[in-house]
This record gives C-alpha cells, structure tokens and sequence, in this order.
C-alpha cells in the first residue's frame, strides 16, 4: 500500500529473542485493558522487565506444553498469545485454554493486525494446530461488562 503501513503481520512461536518485546507488550496491554478495574497503584508498577524475565524463564525451559506465539509486524513484536492444554485437573484430554491474547494497545485496533490475529484464533479454536475440540478463555468480568469481548 503507498501510506507505508505494511499490511503482511506474521504469527510465529517466540524465541529467547522476543522476550523483552512481550515483557513491553505485556506491561502495556495490562495497563491500558486493566485501568479502572485492576488498582491504578498496581498497574503502575508492572514493569516490562519483570515479564521479560519470566517470558524469558519460560522459553528457556518451557513448564507444560504450553505454547507462546508473537505476532509481528513490520518487524515488531506487536502482540502474543500463550496457548496450550486446560488447565483444570478435570478437564478432558483434547481441551486447549487461552492462556494470555494481548496486543499493543497502540495496535490494538489495526485492522490488519486484528483479522490475523482472529484467523489464527479461529484455526486454533477448529482444532487446525492441535487436535482441540473446545478452547476454554477466561476473562475478568469487569472486562466483559465494561467492554465489547467478542472472540469470533
């Protein structure tokens, strides 16, 4: 497109590398979907390093079979999504969970970056990269209440 906006956003597994980018989406997405329901005294003390970190931990040595995605665009970590098995000790084989879906609130409404993100949503919600026949998402109720949540 001529206004310079790249229109092709990849979602792709994280590496080691792609830590302190999540730590900094993390930080900010929690701070901008939370304020007005989470203390504005705890949000104003997440730092992007602390996550870093324990993004960091995680892709080192992974903790379960979880999986942690990016998306990237223009060459910019502007998202992620932490995904893998339930975690209820009931829930059946076959039953994935959401764990985390957060985008740079500064891109949070890029219509580009939104239809990947869905597409990629809707393929693991179909059971395309794992055989899941349902995907559990938990959210805060104040989030639904106060905000639009639509998944698909």
């Amino acid at each position: 497109m001529g206004d310079g906006v790249s229109m092709v956003v990849t979602i792709r597994p994280a590496s080691v590398n792609d830590a302190d980018a999540v730590g900094e989406v993390h930080m900010r997405a929690w701070q901008s979907a939370y304020r007005g329901v989470i203390p504005d005294d705890y949000l104003n003390g997440l730092h992007a390093q602390d996550h870093a970190t324990r993004w960091r931990e995680h892709l080192i040595a992974p903790s379960s079979d979880g999986h942690l995605l990016v998306v990237v665009d223009d060459h910019r970590v502007v998202g992620f999504a932490s995904l893998g098995p339930a975690l209820d000790s009931d829930a059946s084989s076959g039953i994935g969970q959401l764990y985390a879906i957060n985008l740079d609130p500064k891109d949070q409404f890029s219509s580009h970056i939104v239809r990947s993100v869905v597409r990629v949503f809707r393929c693991l919600c179909r059971g395309c990269r794992r055989r899941t026949e349902l995907l559990y998402v938990f959210v805060l109720f104040e989030q639904v209440r106060h905000r639009r949540l639509r998944l698909l």
